[in-house]
């Protein structure tokens, strides 16, 4: 096994505090980790309740994400949404890594409801980890609250996480809540901002910028960058009728590229029939 992934390996077992249980949205290493309320991804729905599906609309979106150039540790990942009258509900399922070595399976559930430009929603998540060489199954779970509001050109929304400060074995270091807030705003009809700020206690605050543009009825590009780490990263989707093909990058001045592949189907009522959400 290469030096670099017996190393990553080390920081992820024996890191003071467990990772956050969560999901990489399929826009989020090249879009900064902020996410898009106008035009939401399943797994963006899993990170907050954007209220941007309407009745009886449904997505899923399949990826793949390979993290630093290291194929030990590439992930999988399926996720799900649906709207049926003033409820979403969203589900995720990732595993990073193989049975050789170290695999990582996590679970993250959303459900909000909906009333006019108010969104409001429960997370629960899980973390399974296997080791080899005799270690047992570590195991963590979460659960968080999540806001959002929508107007005609600025969305806003919050998710407060690991509100049980999670373990993943007996004696560890609880896992810190977080808190994060997103916004988008919305400019001509081609593009937007997205921005991402993210606190927890006895570290760094995090900040992050995107932009989506819209290269058509077709294409939209997007960028981004964020801080703590200090990360780069662009990414394009590609359209056809309800079909998505995604692909996302970012670069590490340390540790190098990172990128996700992501295809998405949906269906229900055509976007362009959406009901107005404020009448």
């Amino acid at each position: 096994m290469r030096p670099g992934a017996i190393i990553l390996l080390s920081l992820l077992v024996l890191s003071s505090s467990t990772p956050a249980i969560d999901m990489l949205s399929s826009r989020g290493l090249g879009q900064g980790r902020t996410i898009s309320f106008r035009e939401s991804s399943a797994t963006e729905l899993l990170a907050a309740p954007t209220g941007a599906f309407v009745d009886r609309q449904w997505m899923v979106e399949a990826g793949f994400d390979r993290k630093y150039e290291l194929s030990d540790f590439d992930q999988f990942f399926l996720a799900g949404a649906w709207r049926r009258g003033g409820v979403t509900v969203a589900l995720g399922l990732a595993q990073m890594g193989g049975t050789d070595l170290y695999r990582e399976q996590t679970v993250r559930m959303m459900t909000a409801a909906h009333y006019r430009a108010f969104s409001a929603g429960v997370v629960f998540s899980g973390k399974q980890v296997d080791i080899t060489g005799g270690y047992d199954q570590l195991r963590a779970h979460a659960f968080g609250f999540a806001a959002a509001f929508r107007s005609e050109h600025v969305y806003l929304g919050t998710t407060l996480d690991n509100l049980n400060k999670p373990t993943l074995y007996k004696g560890a270091i609880p896992d810190n809540p977080t808190y994060t807030g997103y916004a988008e705003v919305v400019g001509h009809r081609s593009f937007s901002f997205t921005g991402r700020v993210t606190l927890e206690e006895t570290q760094e605050m995090q900040v992050a910028l995107g932009q989506r543009i819209g290269l058509g009825d077709y294409t939209t590009f997007f960028w981004g960058l964020g801080t703590r780490p200090v990360e780069y990263g662009a990414g394009v989707e590609l359209r056809w009728q309800e079909h998505t093909f995604t692909y996302a990058a970012s670069y590490h001045p340390t540790l190098g590229l990172s990128f996700t592949v992501t295809l998405s189907t949906g269906g229900g009522r055509p976007v362009k029939q959406k009901a107005d959400e404020f009448e």
